[in-house]
């Protein structure tokens, strides 16, 4: 047993020393308000760590919303495995919560009319550790019916329109309809629906698995069509 446990400790040793995370684990964003987020400091510097994940999902009733949110918050809150509910939330079978797309537009830019000249940045993540100083807000222009996530105090360009993940990437003045992926339909009236969100820390492993923090809770929009 003595010579077991000398094996051990000695594997321990070499493991650190080489840098090698030998548990992958990354923390979850910061809540800073209603629909407001920061990384966490911790995860910089984790060369595991590559960015921020949003998920969503669209809801013709609020009620339909509130119901999913605590069934998700009920199931995270029983994992042994601290990033094992996002299975949950994102699968067919679970909540079937959809990752959103982001694309890169200018700052001063409040209305996006076509999504043809867009830059995007492929999820994951949905929003990249390169805006690591910034507070981030997630936030809805009335007017357009249209989602953005301002990024303050990072990246010149700090402006990200979020777009539906609906087979191919929409905007979400795109009125959703019976069948879309991302929408979960109670009746004939779709003149409102709610946009539940998601967030939580992303990474890979040394083995090139993902690595997902707990979800933290950001709010819910509502969109009038």
């Amino acid at each position: 047993m003595t010579w077991m446990l000398c094996l051990t400790l000695a594997l321990t040793i070499i493991t650190t020393a080489c840098g090698i995370d030998t548990v992958g684990y990354i923390d979850k964003p910061l809540y800073v308000d209603t629909l407001m987020f920061r990384h966490e400091p911790i995860n910089l510097g984790r060369s595991s760590y590559l960015g921020l994940n949003l998920y969503y999902r669209i809801y013709s009733t609020e009620v339909d919303a509130e119901t999913d949110k605590q069934a998700f918050e009920t199931r995270q809150s029983g994992q042994i495995v601290e990033g094992t509910a996002i299975q949950y939330l994102t699968s067919a079978t679970g909540l079937n919560y959809r990752l959103a797309y982001t694309a890169v537009i200018s700052p001063e830019e409040e209305t996006v009319v076509s999504i043809d000249n867009l830059t995007f940045l492929d999820p994951p993540p949905t929003i990249d550790k390169a805006s690591a100083a910034s507070l981030i807000s997630v936030y809805l222009n009335s007017s357009s019916q249209q989602i953005f996530a301002l990024l303050s105090g990072a990246l010149p360009a700090g402006k990200l329109a979020i777009l539906r993940n609906a087979s191919t990437p929409l905007l979400f003045s795109t009125r959703p309809i019976q069948g879309d992926p991302d929408f979960q339909q109670k009746g004939d009236n779709e003149s409102r629906v709610f946009v539940q969100l998601f967030i939580s820390s992303y990474g890979m492993d040394t083995n090139l698995i993902d690595l997902h923090s707990n979800a933290l809770y950001l709010g819910r929009l509502e969109i009038q069509y």
